[in-house]
């Protein structure tokens, strides 16, 4: 390792990363481990000394935050990651190499591995999280990156202080409780993967701006005093299946800088009288502590038309929708609400909500589009993969090109990746649809 990548620093966060330095030079030189700790835990008024009482975190999970902490500090960790990996692509450091660093030996990396698992502090508290590299299909957990949440990194390296460091604790513990009900989707999609009319695109855009100028908006020009209610940003995202509302409300949430967790309908919806309400109360609580985008897919389940009154499920059923209603208003982030079957939708409800994005089913030049830009820059694709072929041959919804795409990958086995493997995974997803084509539309 390079002189360049080491810093002169000052602090108690500069004593850790002094720390981590040298135990980098060491391993990846092949000088010998040295087995002090890196974080210094009894250190009056450090952040890394707050993560451990907050969280109840041992010296070892503190250092494995201090590991993963580096490269949100410094790109030439990226460097030193990458030679410790032996993979240019690497610039993060994974469970392996955090164990590398921190374990004497086999011994000890058998012991400390149990740290981060699902039910340890670290991912119990939402501290940090295990992310695959791109690259990698279903790597297990010893081959994923060690991400730190951005609130506990913002917390770590701010000057806010005790109060800062409090409502960052209070925001992941929100996040945490979300996961109940809810599932943390990491967003990776960018605005250049959407294959959307430019008018849906646009609707997006103007969600963002509606996100990101609320304060002003509503607070320094006044118009909160001007409105009852309505002062929420809601947003339904209708269109039929694989049309791209979730990778949308990933786009969102990544351009905002938000978490996005998908709400798990089935699971909200209770049989029983009045606990729906309990829990889109449970969800919307946590929401406004942890910063998060909503998405309410599948929304039909809940919000379909309200029904004439029966029978007292049927007037505690109209009063569930009332709350959500009621919540979405109020709530200061944003809320997302996905569904394939628009008519079915209470127009007085759409009313209420502030933007409408609709993801129409690709026309022949989306799908083909869809085929270009689904490949991997780094897969073996040959020459024959026709996508005038197979946009113009198959009309599928952009989820069912991503299944296809996918499915022809591993039938190529070493590769590379031809016609003949997308023809046989399209056969096979036509099949899961439940529909037949002859054999004739499947040659080449």
């Amino acid at each position: 390792m390079t002189a360049d990548v080491l810093l002169e620093r000052a602090g108690p966060l500069g004593a850790v990363l002094d720390r981590l330095d040298r135990r980098l030079v060491a391993v990846v030189d092949g000088d010998g481990w040295a087995g002090a700790a890196l974080v210094d835990t009894t250190v009056e008024g450090s952040g890394f000394a707050w993560l451990a009482r907050e969280f109840g975190l041992s010296s070892f999970d503190v250092d494995v935050v201090a590991v993963a902490l580096a490269p949100e500090l410094d790109a030439r960790y990226e460097r030193a990651f990458a030679l410790l990996q032996e993979d240019p692509a690497r610039g993060r450091p994974t469970v392996d190499a955090v164990l590398t660093l921190l374990c004497a030996g086999a011994d000890e990396r058998s012991v400390h591995r149990a740290r981060f698992a699902a039910d340890a502090p670290l991912r119990q508290h939402k501290l940090i999280e295990l992310v695959a590299d791109p690259r990698d299909a279903a790597p297990p957990d010893r081959a994923r990156y060690v991400v730190v949440d951005p609130r506990i990194v913002d917390a770590l390296i701010s000057d806010r202080g005790g109060d800062g460091r409090l409502a960052a604790a209070a925001r992941v513990r929100a996040a945490g409780q979300l996961t109940d009900l809810t599932e943390r989707i990491t967003p990776r999609a960018a605005w250049a993967d959407l294959v959307l009319p430019d008018d849906t695109t646009a609707v997006l855009r103007e969600i963002c701006a509606a996100v990101t100028g609320r304060e002003r908006v509503l607070g320094r020009w006044g118009f909160a005093e001007k409105l009852s209610r309505g002062t929420g940003c809601a947003a339904l995202f209708s269109g039929p299946p694989g049309t791209g509302k979730t990778m949308a409300a990933e786009v969102v949430a990544g351009e905002l800088g938000l978490g996005l967790y998908r709400i798990d309908l089935a699971r909200v919806v209770d049989k029983y009288i009045g606990e729906t309400e309990k829990n889109l109360k449970r969800i919307f609580a946590a929401a406004e502590s942890a910063d998060a985008v909503l998405l309410f897919d599948e929304a039909d389940v809940l919000i379909g038309k309200r029904s004439e009154v029966r029978d007292a499920h049927d007037r505690y059923a109209n009063l569930e929708i009332g709350y959500l209603l009621q919540a979405m208003e109020s709530y200061r982030g944003l809320a997302i609400l996905g569904t394939n079957l628009r008519h079915h939708l209470d127009e007085a409800f759409v009313r209420r909500l502030a933007f409408a994005a609709h993801f129409p089913f690709p026309d022949e030049a989306s799908r083909r589009r869809i085929w270009a830009q689904i490949w991997p820059s780094r897969a073996p694709l040959s020459d024959d993969v026709d996508v005038e072929l197979l946009a113009g041959r198959y009309p599928l919804g952009g989820g069912n090109i991503k299944n296809c795409a996918l499915a022809a990958a591993y039938l190529a086995g070493d590769g590379p990746i031809c016609l003949r493997h997308v023809l046989q995974a399209v056969r096979r997803e036509y099949q899961k649809m439940g529909k037949q084509l002859s054999e004739a539309e499947f040659q080449p």
